[in-house]
């Protein structure tokens, strides 16, 4: 029987564990997005400005006082408030408790056109005026303008005066209530931690809806592949019935690439006292980063071309875009540079460049018919299309000849030696009057042109020293035979 007993005792304590189906159906709630798709872009000419922002908190106490028979008081301190336009959003806070209290007792608050009451012995309570609504904690500051300091200037605000009054009503005449209290304000200012230009950014809403019994705790958790989500994370408490609305943000850096990007929100919610029946829930939006189109174009500033001569100049074209391009490539002045005489030839018409790609362009150049050998410019211009739009951009080099100078200088030089060569004689250069040529075309040639009377070679072939020398040479061969015929007598 005891054995029996200890079974029921745990059965009983397991069926207690046990989620009811009225306990599971207490933790109902819902998580949707204003908007299903966003759209960024993320142009470097979009025109759009972001920074996050820090928060700086100032809390001062104001004054303490007391009221009673159906007194009021008000109470106004602007200090730090009336020049400053960077306050993010204003707190007065009264802290109170009642001598003699009754129920018919009550204790109000009045500030920034709110109010606030309560009959209870002691408490606080406050009021809150959100100075820059445009400005939300946790999340990213976006707008389009003109430069950084025109984007700031956009979220100056001047704060309301810090004016409060508060009233104290007994209720009864027989009544000796009454009320000490304390008051403190919170000044929440802001900064911009970096503006920067470019990227894009675009908020939606997150709606959260407690559908259910009880009080639920619900954490969310935000992610995009390639995008920032801020806020990342959101915690909410909410009663039954009870929903909220959540700016969540989208930042894709400037010239991210083009692309569709989903959106996660995977939330758990809870019982809020028992932290029991965990409920998931998910949600999401697609963010598209739009596709930009943006070329450069860029070639040395001069070029040197050869008299006469092909000569090869080379042009870089780059996809500033963020989605791969076909791009055009013409000469802007081709038609200036055909009637100057010369002969421009490109590699290709139109290249297929990946985003952030390079892409060479050859331009052929002859200038065998150009008459006039002076500095001539040459145009290079890029484009494309994207949705109707064209964009282009543009580059110039000048075409400077060399070399050419040094050929007419040897022309000239070739026409100048074939007027002097009338000029020249037989005989003025070594050799000239024994090379067997008429060097000074008179029909004459060595010895015979009275140019070579002087040389050596002229001398040599003289007659007279010809005919003294066969007479000496005679005189030998005589005496020589007389000696021989001497000689043979004796024998």
């Amino acid at each position: 029987m005891t054995q029996w007993k200890s079974f029921l005792v745990v059965a009983l304590f397991l069926v207690g564990l046990t989620p009811t189906a009225t306990s599971q159906a207490a933790v109902a709630y819902s998580i949707s997005f204003t908007d299903g798709l966003i759209q960024l872009d993320v142009g470097p000419d979009s025109g759009r400005y972001h920074s996050n922002f820090v928060t700086n908190e100032e809390s001062r106490f104001e004054f303490n006082d007391s009221m009673k028979d159906n007194e009021s008081i008000t109470y106004t301190n602007n200090a730090d408030i009336e020049n400053n336009q960077k306050i993010l959003y204003l707190t007065i806070q009264v802290d109170w408790s009642i001598e003699n209290w009754t129920y018919t007792n009550e204790f109000s608050m009045n500030a920034f056109g709110l109010s606030k009451s309560s009959s209870e012995q002691s408490d606080s309570m406050e009021l809150t005026w959100h100075v820059n609504e445009n400005l939300t904690v946790g999340s990213v500051a976006t707008g389009e303008a003109q430069n950084e300091s025109d984007f700031e200037s956009s979220f100056l605000k001047n704060a309301p005066s810090l004016s409060m009054s508060f009233d104290f009503t007994e209720g009864s005449s027989f009544n000796l209530s009454e009320v000490y209290f304390e008051v403190t304000t919170k000044i929440v200012t802001w900064d911009f931690t970096g503006i920067a230009a470019g990227g894009g950014i675009d908020c939606t809403e997150m709606v959260i809806s407690n559908e259910g019994q009880a009080t639920v705790d619900i954490d969310v958790a935000l992610s995009g592949d390639g995008v920032t989500v801020s806020p990342g994370a959101v915690s909410v408490t909410l009663a039954s019935g009870e929903s909220i609305e959540v700016p969540i943000c989208v930042l894709a850096l400037a010239q991210s690439l083009y692309k569709s990007v989903q959106v996660s929100a995977l939330a758990e919610g809870r019982e809020t006292n028992t932290q029991l029946n965990q409920v998931s829930k998910n949600a999401g939006f697609a963010v598209v980063i739009l596709q930009y189109a943006s070329l450069s174009v860029s070639s040395a500033p001069a070029h040197l071309l050869e008299c006469n001569k092909i000569a090869e100049i080379i042009f870089t074209v780059i996809n500033n875009g963020n989605y791969q391009d076909t791009v055009a490539v013409n000469i802007a002045n081709l038609q200036e540079l055909e009637e100057a005489g010369f002969v421009v030839a490109l590699s290709a018409v139109q290249f297929l460049i990946d985003a952030g790609g390079e892409q060479p362009v050859q331009v052929w150049v002859g200038s065998t018919n150009v008459s006039t050998k002076s500095d001539y410019p040459l145009t290079l211009n890029v484009s494309t299309t994207l949705q109707g739009e064209t964009e282009s951009a543009k580059s110039t080099t000048v075409m400077k000849f060399v070399d050419c100078q040094k050929e007419t200088e040897d022309k000239d030089k070739d026409d100048t030696t074939g007027s002097n060569e009338s000029k020249m004689y037989e005989g003025d250069d070594p050799g000239e009057c024994s090379d067997e040529s008429d060097n000074d075309r008179n029909g004459l040639f060595d010895c015979d042109d009275e140019g070579c009377s002087g040389s050596p070679v002229c001398k040599a072939s003289d007659p007279t020293e010809v005919d003294s020398r066969l007479s000496s040479l005679s005189l030998l061969t005589v005496i020589t035979m007389l000696g021989i015929i001497s000689i043979l007598r004796r024998r």
